[in-house]
């Protein structure tokens, strides 16, 4: 999988020449829209490129199953990376008639205005809630929509080129080292950098829960950063191990599936991890691993099990479904088979991993994984979800430790 996306990457080097096409889709009452959108202005006056906005709504239901959670979440989320790039959020409140009213004049401006434009609107067009339940798509995101359909995608905040996807101001880093290489130019002064995972010395005052899933290409790519993070900080650790979103019956379109993989791999090489040698370990798989999570904790061995599951499973194609493929996990782990097997298949798991997920839910408005709970002494929480959001989870460390 790496390997198609190196492949893929090299095929636009010998290919593409300036002015190079961008297209940004933009959701209006999108926090993260609002930033991307802050960024590309940077952009556009940096590199080459030829910006081509589109307006578009939520995305549907079956990409987004909570529309509630997700609004309130990104809300949150936008603002706590914004000033880490550089950036400025201002939130503004606005009804249904308004959002479709700067949807319309989005719409029908000329497309070297769209970006002042849409900054201008805030960083945040928020529907309330009771009108957020009815709002359904507007005649002038349709195009919009229709293009990011055609494209591959599902999801706002997001700039297509040459057929890779960047969201957020996460991936733009990524797409800001292929511009560099496309001008023939160093990529070591980029305007929106990969932020760097590193967190204080000494957090040991400080507690952080993960909540990892064992069917999760991000957790498998995020879960050893996290640990090693964990480690070199002295923070106190819990890690509380969830089903996969799926099998919590979250669906999961074709679309959305291929970008997670398709991100996942790139995100991967960026990180020097292996990625993309896998067997799929949905359903018996996860619930077998887990039937032996409370004996591998028993064995001080729990990190080191989840690890070899995530790393076995997504990098080197073993199937978790058969006793052998189970034993090769568990041998990595550093544990006996022998003694692993008598705890096979039990479910003295399963009232624990149900605690874990109602406590990601209900007490933290999130859903996702891997997430993450950061506290203090004080009582004080942070929590977030990504694996693209280790970085801000030592950021969070260091604000709390008074650094």
């Amino acid at each position: 999988m790496v390997k198609r996306y190196r492949a893929h990457q090299n095929a636009i080097r010998a290919s593409t020449k300036p002015p190079f096409r961008l297209d940004y889709f933009h959701q209006v009452d999108d926090p993260h829209s609002h930033l991307v959108a802050l960024a590309l202005r940077q952009i556009e006056t940096t590199y080459p490129v030829d910006i081509q906005s589109h307006v578009v709504s939520p995305p549907d239901r079956m990409n987004a199953p909570e529309p509630d959670l997700l609004r309130e979440y990104a809300l949150r989320d936008a603002g706590q990376i914004a000033p880490h790039y550089g950036l400025i959020m201002d939130t503004r409140e606005a009804s249904a008639t308004d959002i479709e009213q700067c949807e319309v004049e989005l719409s029908s401006i000329p497309q070297d205005q769209f970006l002042d434009k849409a900054t201008s609107f805030g960083a945040l067009i928020e529907t309330p809630k009771a009108e957020a339940a009815t709002r359904t798509t507007s005649p002038p995101t349709r195009e919009g929509n229709k293009l990011r359909r055609r494209l591959g995608h599902f999801s706002s905040a997001t700039v297509c080129f040459e057929g890779n996807w960047y969201w957020g101001l996460d991936r733009l880093y990524l797409l800001e080292s292929l511009l560099c290489e496309l001008c023939d130019r160093p990529n070591d002064h980029l305007l929106f950098p990969r932020p760097k995972e590193s967190g204080p010395e000494d957090a040991s005052k400080l507690s952080l829960e993960i909540f990892p899933s064992l069917r999760s290409p991000y957790t498998a790519i995020g879960f050893d950063r996290a640990i090693a993070l964990a480690k070199s900080t002295g923070v106190q650790l819990e890690i509380r191990p969830v089903l996969p979103m799926v099998m919590r019956g979250v669906p999961a379109t074709m679309a959305k599936g291929r970008y997670i993989m398709t991100d996942t791999a790139r995100e991967a090489d960026a990180y020097g991890i292996p990625f993309g040698d896998l067997y799929d370990p949905i359903g018996a798989p996860v619930r077998r691993a887990y039937s032996l999570y409370p004996w591998a904790r028993s064995m001080n061995r729990e990190i080191e099990f989840l690890s070899s599951f995530l790393v076995n499973a997504f990098s080197r194609g073993v199937n978790a479904a058969n006793n052998r493929g189970l034993r090769q996990i568990v041998e990595f782990a550093g544990l006996s088979w022998s003694e692993g097997k008598k705890h096979l298949d039990t479910n003295q798991w399963v009232a624990e991993i149900e605690e874990n997920q109602r406590v990601l839910v209900d007490e933290q408005g999130l859903w996702g994984v891997p997430s993450f709970r950061l506290r203090n002494a004080e009582g004080n929480t942070f929590c977030t979800w990504g694996q693209d959001r280790i970085w801000l989870v030592a950021a969070e460390m260091k604000r709390l430790m008074g650094q």
